[in-house]
């Protein structure tokens, strides 16, 4: 796996998580780590990213905000992106960026199905 992955989250824990998970499972992941949305709109602009995993709850703006601003820019709307949260009482989010939004899953998050879940992302990016 060659693919470039932006993981979203202000957990150092959990982002050390997902690296974890990822290199576990894949060769050589690219791996691109935010703590803040800022720093996450520096890298998806200045990197072609395969895949966001984006945490909804951040300080300042949120994951539901940088899904907004990204699915209406031009250059970011096509990047397949997968929401991770910590908390259930979020369905609204779910039900708004439904259409956007390539999967959603509540921490803690099973390594198998995180792993499952983007290859079948990521395959069906290949697809299309």
């Amino acid at each position: 796996m060659n693919n470039n992955i932006l993981i979203v989250d202000d957990s150092e824990f959990e982002r050390a998580i997902r690296c974890y998970q990822l290199k576990e499972n894949f060769e050589k992941p690219n791996l691109f780590l935010a703590s803040t949305i800022g720093k996450a709109w520096e890298i998806l602009n200045e990197n072609t990213i395969d895949l966001a995993i984006i945490d909804i709850y951040l300080p300042g703006k949120n994951g539901a905000d940088l899904i907004n601003d990204m699915i209406y820019d031009q250059k970011l709307k096509d990047i397949p992106i997968m929401v991770i949260t910590g908390t259930p009482k979020d369905s609204f989010v779910k039900t708004f960026y439904e259409r956007h939004v390539s999967a959603y899953l509540h921490k803690p998050i099973e390594s198998k199905l995180l792993i499952r879940t983007i290859n079948e992302i990521l395959n069906k990016k290949i697809a299309s």
